[in-house]
C-alpha cells in the first residue's frame, strides 16, 4: 500500500480525528502569526497618538535665521529657500522623509506696527505683526478684494492682507489705508484653522484683545504683505528680517511593522546635527540651515511605550498559545487512538514499519501544511498588516516541526499498550504542557518589568 492510498483510505474511513488536527494546527499557527502582527499594530498606534499630539512647537523640526533688507526688488526669495529646503527633506532616509510635510516658511519684519486707533473702535491701541507667508495662498481662502502685490518702490504704498475676523471687527474697508503706508488689498480665512501651521504665527490667524486697568483694551494681530516687502520696507522703514522655517509632522505616515522609534531618533538625530546651506538671504549673506526640534523626547517616550505593551501582548498571549499546544497534542492523541486498530492490522498482515512510518509522515505533513496553511492566510486576511512577510518563514519552520513531532509521536504511543504506561504518558505531557506556560509567563514578566527604573512597570 502506497502512502497516498494509506493517507486517502484513513480520510475516507474516519476523517473527524484529521479535521480535528488540522484545525488545531490552523489555531497554533493563527495565533503565532497574530501575535507579532498586534504588537506591530499596537506600537503604530502609540506612535501615531503620540505624534498627533504634538504641538507645533512640541513636534516640527524649525529653524530661525535673521537676514538685512537688499535695496533692490526681489521676486520671491522664500521660493529658493523652500526649494532647497525641499531637497534636505527629500535626502533623508525613509522613515523620516515620510514622516516630515514639505517645509514653510514666514518672514517677519523686525518691527511690529503700533498705532492709536479712533476713539469709537473701543480700543486704546493696535499693534500688528508683519509678516511675509510663502505660502499662504496654499492654506488660506479669500474672503473680499485681492492678495497683495509688491510695492513700486521705496515710499511706495504697500499692500496688506488680513484675516476677514479682525477687519470686520475693526470696520476695516479694502482700498483703504487703515494703518501708515498700508492699503488693505483683501481679507482671508484659513481653509484649516486646526492646522498646526497656524501655531508658528497664532496671531497670523486671531486678533487678541490685552486688557490693561489703566489703559484700556489693545488689540493685537498681524498682517501680511507680498515678498517685495521684504526689500523695500513699510513705511519707511527697512529692519532686519526674522526667517522662520519648520518641517510639520504627518502621523498617518506611520505605518504598522515598518518605523520603529529607535531608527526615527537616529534618523532625526543625524539631521539635526548637520548644517545645509539654504542659499542667499534677501541682503546676499549666504544662510545655512540648522534645524531644532523636540521631538526626540516624544519619541523615547514612545518607545518605552511600545516595549511594556509588547510585553503585555505576550503575557495575554501566553497562555492561548500553551493552549494551542495543548490543543495539537490532543488532537494527535486522538488520531494515534483511533488509528492504533488499523495500524497493528497492516503489522499483522506483514506492513513493513518502514512503510508504515512513511505513510504517516506524509499525512502529518499533509495535515500540518493544510492547517498551517489555512491558519496563517487566515489572520493576513482578517489582520493585514505590511512588512510581516517574514511571518510566512517562522509559519513554515512550525510547520516542519509538527509535522516532525506527529510521526514521532504517533510511533512513540505504540509501543505502551498498558493503561498504566498511558496515564504515565499522559502526566508527563501534562507536566510538560504546565512548564511551558510556567516559562512562557515567567519570560513575559521578565520583559515586562525590564527596562531602565523610570520606565519599569509594577509587575503586580
Amino acid at each position: 500500500m502506497t502512502w497516498v492510498r494509506w493517507v486517502v483510505r484513513q480520510l475516507r474511513a474516519d476523517p473527524w480525528p484529521p479535521v480535528l488536527l488540522a484545525v488545531s494546527v490552523a489555531v497554533l499557527v493563527a495565533l503565532t502569526t497574530a501575535v507579532p502582527r498586534a504588537t506591530a499594530d499596537l506600537s503604530a498606534r502609540a506612535m501615531t497618538g503620540a505624534l498627533s499630539a504634538l504641538s507645533a512647537q512640541q513636534g516640527d523640526l524649525m529653524a530661525q535665521w535673521r537676514s538685512g533688507p537688499t535695496g533692490g526688488p526681489v521676486g520671491d526669495p522664500a521660493a529658493v529657500h523652500l526649494e532647497v529646503a525641499e531637497q534636505v527633506r527629500l535626502a533623508q532616509p525613509t522613515p523620516l522623509r515620510d514622516l516630515l510635510r514639505p517645509p514653510q516658511l514666514v518672514a517677519e519684519l523686525g518691527f511690529p506696527l503700533s498705532v492709536t486707533p479712533p476713539v469709537d473702535t473701543g480700543y486704546h491701541r493696535l499693534t500688528f505683526a508683519l509678516l511675509v507667508d510663502a505660502t499662504l495662498e496654499d492654506h488660506a481662502e479669500l474672503v473680499a478684494g485681492a492678495w497683495p502685490e509688491a510695492p513700486s518702490g521705496d515710499g511706495a504704498v504697500s499692500e496688506i492682507a488680513v484675516p476677514d475676523t479682525a477687519a470686520e471687527r475693526l470696520g476695516w474697508v479694502i482700498g483703504t489705508e487703515p494703518l501708515p503706508g498700508l492699503r488693505l488689498s483683501g481679507t482671508f480665512r484659513a481653509l484649516d484653522p486646526a492646522d498646526l501651521r497656524w501655531e508658528h504665527n497664532p496671531r497670523g490667524l486671531r486678533y487678541a484683545e490685552l486688557d490693561d486697568p489703566n489703559l484700556g483694551t489693545e488689540l493685537v494681530g498681524a498682517v501680511y504683505l507680498d515678498p517685495g516687502a521684504l526689500a523695500v520696507g513699510v513705511s519707511g522703514r527697512r529692519p532686519q528680517i526674522l526667517h522662520r522655517l519648520w518641517f510639520g509632522l504627518d502621523p498617518s505616515a506611520v505605518t504598522a511593522g515598518e518605523v520603529t522609534p529607535s531608527e526615527l531618533s537616529r534618523q532625526l538625530t543625524g539631521l539635526l546635527a548637520r548644517s545645509h546651506p539654504l542659499g542667499p538671504g534677501p541682503d546676499g549673506a549666504p544662510i545655512d540651515l540648522r534645524l531644532f526640534s523636540e521631538l526626540d523626547e516624544t519619541l523615547t517616550a514612545v518607545e518605552a511605550q511600545q516595549r511594556t505593551l509588547t510585553s503585555l501582548v505576550w503575557v495575554l498571549a501566553s497562555g492561548p498559545l500553551a493552549i494551542g499546544v495543548l490543543l495539537v497534542g490532543l488532537a494527535a492523541t486522538a488520531v494515534r487512538t483511533r488509528r492504533a486498530g488499523g495500524t497493528a492490522l497492516l503489522r499483522a498482515r506483514g506492513q513493513s514499519p518502514d512503510q508504515l512510518a512513511l505513510a504517516t509522515a506524509a499525512e502529518s505533513v499533509v495535515l500540518a501544511l493544510a492547517g498551517g496553511i489555512l491558519g496563517h492566510a487566515a489572520v493576513a486576511v482578517a489582520y493585514p498588516v505590511s512588512g510581516h512577510g517574514w511571518q510566512w518563514f517562522v509559519t513554515l519552520t512550525l510547520i516542519l516541526a509538527l509535522a516532525t513531532a506527529l510521526p514521532a509521536a504517533h510511533f512513540l504511543g505504540h509501543g505502551e499498550s498498558s493503561r498504566g504506561a498511558r496515564t504515565a504518558r499522559g502526566a508527563r505531557v501534562r507536566i510538560a504542557a504546565e512548564a511551558v506556560t510556567i516559562g512562557l509567563a515567567v519570560l513575559s514578566v521578565v520583559l515586562l518589568v525590564r527596562g531602565d527604573p523610570g520606565e519599569r512597570v509594577d509587575a503586580l
